[in-house]
Order: structure tokens, then sequence, then C-alpha cells
């Protein structure tokens, strides 16, 4: 018995070469990780056997065997049976996935930063198999609406996910029901597809974000036309189901959704109970609807569509109303104090401007209160360090950025993970492996970071505000940030960051370095296209295609 470590977790299969006697047996488990006595960790399988047999020929020179109707999500594979010690003569991990171009790239000279980016773009790499499947090891592989769009964006930087995603959304125009709800996967498995399934607030929402998403990355307007009318009832069965616009009123037994699935806060375990921590349903599910409204206002006006952008706009705006009435209190304070809660309330424009300042101070206080640890799930998580760096505290996202214990995103980088973890707490040194009745150590939900990654970090952000008449990628909005001067102490734990993208109209870059307190950056622009470019101290200058260097001398405080 022999088990073999490829050092890398992935989707795919083995090709095995082997010389054995005629008839013998060998049998092969997959698995994500080895137990503390060296074994192969099969739990977290579930009902999955995760198993190949093969029987050998006897072929004198050899023989190869490579399951090729079968995929498998391991890292590592064990090989048992009754053979010669030599019978192996090589194994090799074939990777599986959808064939993606990639046309992003991040580095930085923070190690565990690379390696995390690393797990990103192998974790999509493992999910993408012509739907955005969750858990390929287990028995699952279900193609989740939640973490595909907060993914969404991250993904499109990392891979070109056009033809990817453009598919992926007519499977969603196929699966959504008579009344208009989409269900939380897509497609549906069979036994599901003739329920009236709605997957609640942020995953029935993916139908929009994940098509707003796509035409800010590649300018398809066709597909926001083809699919106008199913993303219109989405949100009017939003309408219809509110409680004086508050979205997942209790009358409804199915409302309420996944919600901030596996928050921290939450225990990882009751998300949906508000004595537990967790946000409350209804919060989460009015901010969502609000957010729809206005994205389907926005691309009724890509499409001409006036009537139905001040419609939904003004629909936007009753939403918006009904939820300061709901969860704001008199004074300004929201009701509940969750960092999703208070994220979402600011990402999403909820809150008046002193209002804003209240829950960006209750947020850091929170964060701060749990030694500088986040505590949101899925749907807060995309947001969170975008929220602080809006509201000016650019120091605490890279301290929450770099957090090196758990929950945070660079735990697992030294536990040695190779992908992103389903769960902040998959395994932890003094309690072991995470329930096994839920933990993925291959899922992209929580690698959402890598949109931050490359704007804010590396400073590339394209068409942060695309007007209808702009062509996807045609302007590019460039300013680093990097940890240096108003609450950062000296010496900055990064002192190099760059990122690149191939776009449709060919390649961005933005490459910085601090010598000697002096930053220097460096932007690519290609043919026919044009970047805004910000510098740490405010200036800002408007170039076109070239390479364009910039020096700035670093303030501290």
């Amino acid at each position: 018995r022999w088990i073999y470590d490829f050092g890398q977790n992935l989707t795919g299969r083995i090709s095995l070469r082997v010389k054995a006697p005629a008839g013998t047996l060998l049998r092969l488990r997959y698995g994500e990780r080895l137990d503390t006595g060296g074994e192969l960790y099969v739990d977290n399988l579930r009902d999955a056997r995760a198993t190949d047999h093969y029987t050998c020929v006897g072929n004198p020179s050899g023989e190869l065997f490579e399951p090729i109707f079968t995929l498998h999500g391991f890292e590592f594979v064990e090989i048992s049976g009754k053979f010669p010690r030599d019978s192996i003569v090589s194994i090799k991990a074939q990777v599986i996935s959808s064939r993606l171009e990639s046309t992003g790239e991040f580095a930085c000279d923070h190690m565990l930063i690379n390696r995390l980016q690393d797990n990103i773009a192998w974790s999509q790499r493992s999910s993408y198999h012509g739907q955005p499947i969750d858990a390929p090891q287990r028995d699952e592989r279900l193609a989740w609406t939640g973490p595909a769009q907060v993914f969404a964006r991250t993904a499109a930087f990392n891979m070109d996910t056009a033809g990817f995603f453009s598919k992926w959304l007519e499977d969603i125009a196929d699966a959504q029901r008579t009344g208009g709800a989409v269900p939380p996967v897509v497609p549906l498995p069979p036994g599901l597809d003739a329920l009236d399934m709605d997957g609640g607030a942020g995953w029935s929402d993916a139908f929009l974000i994940c098509a707003w998403t796509q035409y800010r990355c590649f300018n398809d307007k066709a597909l926001l036309a083809r699919h106008f009318d199913g993303m219109k009832r989405v949100v009017q069965r939003m309408r219809e189901r509110a409680n004086h616009f508050i979205r997942d009123d209790s009358r409804y037994a199915d409302s309420g959704g996944y919600g901030d699935w596996l928050a921290a806060d939450a225990g990882g375990h009751a998300y949906l109970d508000p004595r537990h921590g967790a946000t409350p349903p209804d919060l989460l599910g009015t901010a969502y609807f609000c957010y729809s409204a206005r994205l389907l206002a926005r691309i009724a006006g890509v499409l001409g569509n006036l009537s139905d952008l001040e419609r939904f706009e003004a629909l936007a705006n009753d939403v918006r109303m009904a939820f300061r009435k709901r969860f704001v209190t008199p004074d300004g304070e929201l009701v509940s104090g969750t960092q999703t809660a208070l994220v979402l309330s600011l990402h999403f424009g909820l809150l008046e401007r002193a209002e804003r300042k209240q829950a960006l101070d209750r947020l850091v206080d929170d964060i701060k209160t749990r030694n500088t640890h986040l505590a949101t799930g899925v749907l807060g998580t995309p947001f969170l360090l975008p929220v602080l760096t809006a509201g000016g505290q650019l120091a605490l996202a890279y301290e929450l950025l770099l957090q090196t214990s758990a929950p945070g995103w660079l735990y697992p980088v030294t536990q040695g993970a190779t992908s992103i973890w389903e769960r902040w707490d998959s395994w932890r040194q003094d309690t072991g492996f995470a329930d096994p009745a839920m933990n993925s150590f291959n899922q992209t939900a929580l690698g959402s970071v890598g949109e931050w990654l490359y704007q804010t970090v590396a400073g590339l952000d394209l068409n942060p505000d695309l007007a209808p008449e702009q062509n996807a990628y045609r302007h590019a909005h460039i300013e680093p940030q990097p940890p240096v001067g108003k609450g950062f102490p000296a010496g900055a734990p990064l002192r190099y960051a760059e990122a690149s993208l191939d776009s449709v109209h060919g390649r961005f870059s933005s490459r910085w370095e601090i010598v000697d307190e002096r930053f220097l950056l460096v932007v690519g622009v290609p043919a026919n296209c044009s970047a805004t470019v910000v510098l740490p101290n405010g200036k800002s200058e408007d170039v076109r295609a070239g390479i364009h260097e910039f020096e700035v001398r670093l303030q501290h405080d």
C-alpha cells in the first residue's frame, strides 16, 4: 500500500503505468489530506467512494491506466493490492478543467500572498467544469449560485470567462421557475427539478450579478438583452413576496435562503439564527433586493429601456427606504452589528453619510475586538476589504489580509493549503478537522479576495464605472494603494506588487515598488486605450497607449 503526494489539490485523474502479472487487482483511493497518523483522510468525502479499481492485463512491457470516465478532487492517492514493489512504473496527476485561457497575473514580495493568489487560481481551475461547481471531491459537485456570483469578478481577472459564464447563464435561464424563482443550484439535480425552489438572498440574485459582471468585463450587451426578461422576473418575484418591500418575510416557509453561509460569527453552523450571531435573513434579503433592483435599472439603461430604468430605480429607492425604516434606529445605528450586516449596508449604499461613519466605526471596533479577525461568510467576505478601503481604513484592511491565524485568508496557507478552503476552520491545529459533513478543501467562494488584490494592492481596476457607450476594458483606473502612510508601522509589509490583464484590447499592467522611500510606478496601456493613474499623493494623470513611469516621495506619520 502506497500513498502518493502530488503537492497540489486539484480536480482530474491519474495516469498510471504499471507492470504486473495478469489478474493483479489495484485499488486507487483519492483524498485531499492525510490525517494525523499519515493515513488518507476520506471522512469529508461523505458518500463518495472516490475509488478506482484496475485489473492488470499482464503486458510484459507494461500497461497504462487512465480512468477517462470520471474525475476526482485530490492531492493524495493511495494504491493498494497484492503486487511486487516495483510494479508501479510511474504515476502522474492530470489536471482536468474547462479550457479557459489565463488572462490575469498578480505577484508581490510577500510569499504567503503569492501562494494565496496561486490557491485562488487553482480552486477556480478545479471548480470550472462547464459550470462553477462546488466541492469537486465529495458527493456533490453542484453549481451553487451564491458562491459563483461572489467569485465571478475575481474569476474574470484570472481567466477568460466570457464563454463560460455566457453558457452558465443559459443554464440559469433554463432552470428558472415559471414564477421567476432561481434555484440555489443550477442545473437542478433530478428529483428537485419539479420544485419551485428559490435560492434566496445572494443566491437567486446571481442571475443579475453574473450577467452584469460579464457585461462589465466583456461588453456583451447581447447577453443582457437575451436575459433581461428573466432577470426582471427575478426582481418582480422579490417584489411580489416582499412585505412592505422587506424581502425574506417570515410568511413564506422557504424564505431566508442560505444567509451569510459559514460566517465565522455564527460558528460556521447557525447561519440563519440571529441568536447565534448570524446576520438576520430579512436584513440580508432586503439589502440584496435593493442591490438587484438597482442593477436591473442600470441594465435597462444600457439597453436603452428608459421606462424600466425609471421603474426599477424607483423600486430600489422604495426598498432602500423600507430597509432604513426597518433596520436603522432613530439614532442612526444598524439593528444588527454583524460584520456582514455593516459591510452590506455600507457597500450597497443603504445608509446616509452620518450613519455611514457610525457603521464604519462599529465595523472597525468589531474587527479589533476580535483581535483583528474577520467574521464574515460567503456574502460578506467579498466586500469587507473594499468597504474598509473606501472608508479610509486601508491599514486595517491590510492587517486583515496579512492575518495568519484563523479566521483569515493566510491561515490555510500557513497550514500547507494549495487551494481555497470551504471554511475558515477546515482544519485547526488545536481541534483538527472540522465537521466532515461539510468540509471541502477546494472551493472558490472565499477566494473572492482576489479582486481586491488586483484592484487595490496592484491598483489595476478596469471600467470601474462602465458607461453604456464604453467598450469593455477600453479605459482603466490605475490607483495602487501600498501599505504605507497613515496607520501603517514603519517598514511596509509589501514593497513591491504587480498585476497585468490581457483584455479584449490588449494587456494593461501596473507595477510598483518602494525604493529608498520612493514609490516607483510603471503602467502599461494597450493601443487605442487609456487610463487614469492616481498616485499615493493624490495626484492623477490621464495617459494613453504606451509605457508610463511615475515617481513619488512617500510621506510617513
